[in-house]
């Protein structure tokens, strides 16, 4: 009966701490590699653990959300970049490597008569 307690501060622990599972694990007094065994072993710890992840992702989505209504430019910018990456909102990065910039610096000077 004790594991069973176990889980269930372990849920609630869980669902306070944001799906966050170091912390959970902390506040329950048992380590992660119980917490990975938990899950292996019980569809219903694990569909739980699942849950909360999920219900978790939802408020944080909503406060996102919440954030691009105001027209906070921050908000805008970073859903574009995570949902608008098949519109081309991605960052990329120029790759134009010189194999010596020091020859390339020394033949931009222009040479003394």
């Amino acid at each position: 009966m004790r594991k069973a307690h176990l889980k269930k501060a372990f849920l609630q622990h869980f669902k306070n701490g944001k799906g966050i599972v170091s912390y959970a694990c902390e506040m329950t007094g048992i380590t992660r590699e119980t917490y990975r065994q938990w899950k292996l072993k019980d569809p219903k710890f694990k569909e739980s653990c699942e849950e909360v992840a999920e219900t978790t992702l939802d408020i944080v989505e909503s406060k996102l959300l919440k954030k691009i209504n105001e027209e906070d430019l921050t908000a805008i910018i970073f859903y574009l970049k995570t949902k608008g990456k098949h519109r081309g909102y991605v960052e990329r990065v120029e790759n134009n490597v010189s194999v010596n910039p020091f020859e390339d610096l020394m033949m931009s000077i222009p040479d003394d008569e």
